[in-house]
């Protein structure tokens, strides 16, 4: 009836290991992997509480930067930061996740390091250079994590600063791979338009299910995808088309600006007879960037802007990549444009774009 003193010390012990062991495996990893959960452009933070709190200025400083294609202060990333505790609690499943390693912290992410050699680690958190590494589908499917390892905070301070470039586009291609498997799946559809485009142009995009086609003619095709936020209407357009290459003036930003009033004005059309879609200079809108670029090894100029409907209030964001044919005297156009009532497009929208422009090829 009653147990004898070995027998409780053994039950004691089985007890006092299963609580060692449950504390050991914070995350509580089962196998498959539920999916990640968030939105693009959220971005979670985690490391001890000591270096969340003496780096949270510099994350603000690294990761709130307005975006010059919005019209207002908006954040490249909604930031959360929970210490890790809370992060193994209730952030472990988000979609993009950046992990700080110090050697003051290393005894404290075990599992987050798993898929690390423990000589890596060393080498790494002894460096004054900043070391970046990305892993996916470590606690969730389809979920990036980023890790950035450093010798010290007042270090990892300083290279948040003059790295800020290098870690943003690490983030930010983990975005655009989540985006494209959201739009496309696991095997990467591809979709009718894409072979039309690839025999008739030499280059081909693919056009995700859920865009209508709104306009065809030989040489200009017009997508949207129409939603509601929050009540309001929300319109993301596509344009592919082409056009000849001259000369190496082809990529600056006053032909692509140039060629892109003149086809919009003929193609898109306002609701009012006479109103047509155009690029705006307005001062009233941030200022347009263009930039040299690579898509697929093939050479592109990519223009972000503000386009407008003239004599109407209409105005959004647009992204437009202008693409070298190769073996053909001509270039390949395809452009993303979004409109929303509020003007409150944040960059999550753009970034539908960005994604759908990784498949030109």
């Amino acid at each position: 009836m009653f147990k004898s003193n070995h027998q409780l010390f053994f039950t004691l012990t089985l007890f006092i290991s299963s609580i060692a062991f449950s504390s050991c495996n914070l995350f509580n990893k089962k196998e498959p992997l539920s999916e990640s959960v968030g939105k693009a452009g959220n971005l979670v933070i985690t490391s001890d509480s000591k270096t969340l709190s003496e780096l949270q200025s510099d994350f603000d400083s690294a990761f709130k930067t307005p975006l010059l294609s919005l019209p207002s202060v908006v954040p490249f990333f909604e930031l959360n930061t929970p210490d890790l505790e809370t992060f193994s609690k209730f952030f472990y499943n988000q979609r993009n996740v950046l992990v700080i390693v110090l050697p003051e912290n290393i005894k404290q992410m075990d599992e987050l390091l798993e898929s690390f050699s423990s000589d890596s680690i060393a080498q790494w958190i002894k460096s004054t250079e900043l070391t970046i590494r990305v892993k996916e589908n470590v606690l969730a499917k389809h979920q990036h994590i980023t890790y950035l390892f450093c010798n010290s905070s007042q270090n990892l301070k300083r290279q948040l600063s003059s790295q800020r470039e290098q870690i943003v586009n690490t983030l930010l291609q983990a975005e655009l791979k989540d985006e494209y498997v959201k739009l496309y799946g696991e095997d990467g559809m591809t979709s009718p338009y894409y072979k039309r485009f690839k025999e008739k142009y030499g280059v081909g995009v693919n056009i995700p299910k859920g865009f209508y086609i709104v306009k065809e003619n030989d040489n200009f095709y017009w997508f949207q995808k129409d939603t509601t936020i929050e009540g309001l209407a929300k319109s993301i357009g596509l344009i592919v088309h082409a056009y000849p290459s001259i000369d190496s003036s082809d990529f600056t930003y006053l032909k692509m600006r140039s060629m892109r009033d003149s086809f919009c004005k003929y193609n898109i059309a306002g609701s009012l007879k006479g109103t047509y879609m155009s690029t705006s200079e307005s001062s009233f809108y941030p200022a347009r960037t263009f930039e040299l670029t690579k898509i697929n090894d093939l050479m592109a100029g990519k223009m972000r802007g503000w386009w407008t409907i003239k004599g109407m209030t209409m105005a959004g964001p647009f992204i437009r990549y202008v693409v070298q044919v190769p073996d053909k005297s001509s270039l390949f156009v395809f452009e993303g444009f979004i409109y929303q009532a509020d003007l409150n497009t944040k960059e999550r929208d753009l970034r539908i774009i960005e994604a759908i422009a990784t498949t030109i090829k």
